[in-house]
């Protein structure tokens, strides 16, 4: 059985090395909070690629800011690009009755294979927070999905989907996460109409939901806080959000693309070495990863990072004094896929 599984691993590693044509997904459209400053925010100034206009609709002392999600909590924080996020804010002080919408425009509406993107952050659920998908314009918006939550659970298009965390994920019976929460969605869109999945990006949260609103699609995107404390005037309580993306599903032939768009493993350098090297690999959403070094055998000899990672580059170095000379192979496992490349130590 172990000869077997190390066969199919150097077949897949032989494949991944060699071919030229493989399944992939292109970026047709992607923005960060990262790419703005706040004078660029608050101007609505169209900094992101693919996308269309934003618009935003702020009640009474209501913000769009850009913050680090770090004041929500260290769950948060795994959705900032650069250490800043996206922060819908209602109210800087404690005072409920306010609300913030920030939205965007696609291109055009989403294809069938497309796959829209994004990541959203939290910590306090007073009042009503999500996400809208809609078609036509921001004056007759016609919603054909969305996601909220508020501290009786998570809904999609009024109907429950998941109830709130218990007591035990949260601070006694307050609607309050002390580390935050951080959720990365995926909307495509299917023949049938807009496949959703919603799941937590750090290990201690226990969202996790997905289904499909059948015979609908959307041409933007809107993000709200409704009625939300802004606790202690700190961004607690806010809505973070960040890295949208729009990809389609179709093929690539372009060996540069021999990796998913949510990560990236770079060729180390130097190539080849001795004794040192270094490798490189980014991550578009936080999560737990594995780099693992393995002879032409298909037996695991070395793993130099096991761990949750945030989003961002990642540089590692490898020391190969215990390695003798010839070709090994290095493997990243993420939770959206496995990418390996070779690299030679020559001694």
């Amino acid at each position: 059985m172990k000869t077997e599984l190390r066969d199919i691993f150097l077949l897949t590693i032989t494949f991944l090395l060699s071919s030229n044509i493989v399944s992939g997904q292109e970026t047709i459209a992607e923005d960060k909070a990262s790419n703005y400053t706040l004078e660029e925010l608050a101007s609505l100034e169209n900094l992101g690629t693919g996308f269309g206009p934003w618009n935003s609709i702020l009640t009474d002392d209501a913000s769009v800011e850009l913050l680090d999600a770090n004041g929500n909590g260290a769950n948060s924080a795994a959705i900032n690009t650069d250490a800043l996020s996206f922060a819908l804010i209602a109210s800087p002080t404690d005072v409920l009755g306010n609300r913030v919408d920030l939205g965007r425009e696609f291109l055009s509406a989403l294809s069938d294979g497309d796959t829209l993107s994004f990541d959203i952050a939290w910590n306090w659920v007073d009042g009503l927070k999500g996400v809208s998908l809609s078609n036509g314009s921001w004056e007759s918006e016609d919603v054909t999905l969305t996601i909220d939550f508020d501290i009786t659970g998570f809904y999609v298009n009024s109907d429950s989907v998941a109830p709130p965390p218990t007591e035990d994920d949260w601070n006694g019976s307050n609607p309050w996460r002390q580390e935050g929460e951080a959720m990365h969605f995926s909307i495509v869109k299917t023949a049938e109409g807009l496949t959703y999945s919603v799941k937590a990006i750090t290990p201690e949260s226990p969202v996790d939901f997905s289904g499909t609103v059948e015979g609908v699609n959307a041409d933007r995107i809107n993000f709200f806080n409704d009625d939300g404390l802004n606790w202690g005037g700190s961004g607690q309580g806010s809505l973070f959000f960040n890295s949208l993306k729009i990809v389609s599903g179709m093929a690539t032939s372009n060996e540069e693309e021999l990796i998913q768009y949510s990560f990236k493993l770079e060729q180390n350098y130097p190539n080849p070495f001795n004794p040192e090297t270094q490798i490189s690999y980014s991550l578009e959403q936080a999560g737990p990863v594995e780099l693992s070094i393995y002879n032409l055998l298909g037996q695991q000899i070395l793993t130099i990072e096991n761990g949750f990672k945030s989003a961002g580059s990642h540089l590692v170095s490898l020391n190969a004094s215990n390695l003798s000379s010839g070709v090994y192979i290095y493997t990243l496992r993420t939770e959206m896929g496995v990418l390996s490349r070779k690299m030679t130590v020559l001694k």
